[in-house]
This record gives C-alpha cells, structure tokens and sequence, in this order.
C-alpha cells in the first residue's frame, strides 16, 4: 500500500491540470487540515505544495501553448493566474524561457515529470521514498563514537540503542552545532578494517571543531554523490529501528539492481539524518545517504551492515 492522503493528493492534481484546487480545498476534500497537508507533502517531497501544483499547472499548459492558438492571456486564465504576467513570470522561472518566445520558436521544453508512489515503498505506518541521487558538501560532526559488530542487525539493534543514549544526554554538551535539533548517525567503514566490527557516531554538525569536549569524537564527511533514501511516518520515535532496516533493504536492492548505473562502495561512511520535528508537527522524517560510484564491470562488494542476516 501507499500512504492513501498522499496517493489522493496525487491523483486530483493530476487529475484536473487545468482546475486544481486551492490548499484549502484540497485538504477538505481529503478530510484533514491544509497545514497537515503541507507539512506531509513537505516532509515528503522536499518541496512546498503550493509551488508544486504551480508546477503542474505551467507544465500542462504546454498542451494548450502549442498546441492551440489561444492567446497567452487566455492560458494563463485557464489554468489558474489570475494576471498574464503572473503566468509569463512564473513560466519563465520554470523553463528559462517567456511562454510567448517558446511559442515562436518551437522550442523543446524540459518537464519536471509528476511526484509518484510506488506500492512496494508504502507501509502501514509510512512510505519510503527514493533512491535519489543527491551531490553532498563537506559536514562536521561531533559526537559518541561506538565500536559495534559489523552485522546487519547490530547496525540495527545497537545502533538505535547508542542514538538514543547520545539524544537525551551527550547530545547537549556538543558546542557551537550548526543544527542542534538535527540528529546525524555516522557509520564509519575505513579500508584498513578487520571486517569484524564497525564504528557508529550518534552526532551533530558543527560550525568547526574549536572546543570539542574530551571524549568525543570529531568527524569530516567529505563531499561526495550519495543515495537518498527517505522515510516519511507519524510523528513517533517508536519503531526506529523498522524503519532503518526498511531503507537498508531499499538500499541493498538499489546496489543489486543490474539496470542501475551506481553501486555502494565497500568502504566509505555513510549516514543517517533526522531533523527533531516541531512541536505540534504531525510527521517526521529520517534520511539515509550511501555513498556511490559507477558500477565497472564486477560488481562492487556490498557493505557488510547491508547483508541481510543468515
């Protein structure tokens, strides 16, 4: 299954391009409250609602744009601007190019292709999303550095266990973090390891590493293309775990996968982000980013907190 508010929502924008309704009355009509709609839809897709069913719109417009001969102030009114200069502005910043020039010369217009669910990411309690491919710049983190076994579900068990631990204590002792209310957990695979265990850091990012705290361990992810993978639940700490072992299967099939281009690395550091949510908020999210690079002609070696248990 898929989350239903979120197939809904979907389905009406793309339903009726021409005549979509506003927030509010989509949120009525999907029994729930326009700021739980954003806040899903958000959270979800890294991308406010609204700016998103402009999107839609300007991108069916294109049918009428070329393929009609109606005046750019008619399109605009058809498809819900109110002012034509409202469209072409709106138009221009989402193809680089005036609805009227595009018009004259034919031109060929790239299409951000609609938001979708997939039945194999939805769960009861939430959906998965991704694989995307996401360019990351340097981050510092400070935190606990934990030596675990180097198995699937002690990344898992103990993983969680050391997470919680560092969030209701060590977490407020880490000066000068840059975003104190995002927790990050960094799972450390160096080339020179014995295979046997793996380092873990519940922690957060820094500003620079000026004041550090004796015993805690300081951290430089470095630039690099990484996997996204993102899941989107009720905003609830419970069941971490789950969740974490539902993206590490995504992130498994995503290196298996023949068709994909990228695979997982055996070395590297990978790590898991989940912004605290706000009071009252009625989701929360955790990401993972896994390190990649193209596949050649043998296969890379999975990590080993990937292999699933014998």
């Amino acid at each position: 299954m898929t989350h239903p508010v979120l197939e809904k929502l979907l389905g009406q924008i793309e339903g009726f391009p021409a005549e979509i309704p506003t927030v509010g009355r989509l949120a009525r009509s999907l029994s729930v409250s326009p700021s739980h709609l954003r806040s899903l839809f958000k959270t979800s897709f890294d991308m406010p609602l609204a700016g998103y069913i402009r999107s839609r719109r300007l991108s069916h417009s294109l049918g009428k744009l070329f393929g009609s001969s109606l005046k750019i102030a008619g399109i605009a009114s058809e498809y819900g601007f109110e002012h034509e200069q409202s469209y072409i502005k709106a138009f221009r910043k989402e193809f680089g190019v005036t609805p009227g020039a595009a018009r004259k010369a034919g031109e060929i217009i790239k299409v951000k292709p609609p938001k979708q669910l997939f039945p194999r990411n939805g769960f009861s309690d939430g959906v998965l999303l991704g694989p995307d491919i996401v360019q990351i710049p340097e981050i510092r983190c400070v935190g606990k550095r934990h030596a675990m076994p180097c198995s699937y579900d002690a990344m898992i068990g103990l993983g969680v266990e050391a997470w919680g631990e560092f969030w209701h204590g060590d977490k407020g002792k880490t000066p000068r973090a840059k975003k104190p209310l995002v927790y990050i957990g960094v799972v450390e695979f160096p080339k020179k390891t014995s295979g046997e265990s793996v380092s873990y850091t519940p922690a957060v990012c820094v500003k620079d590493f000026r004041k550090t705290p004796d015993g805690f361990a300081e951290i430089v992810i470095p630039p690099c293309l990484c996997a996204r993978f993102r899941y989107v639940s009720e905003c609830h700490y419970s069941d971490m775990g789950e969740k974490v072992r539902r993206i590490f299967e995504a992130a498994r099939a995503f290196h298996g996968d023949r068709e994909i281009k990228y695979g997982l690395p055996r070395h590297g550091i990978h790590f898991g982000r989940s912004p605290r949510p706000k009071i009252g908020a009625a989701h929360w999210k955790i990401e993972w980013y896994f390190p990649v690079c193209a596949k050649e002609s043998a296969p890379l070696e999975l990590p080993p907190h990937l292999r699933p248990p014998e």
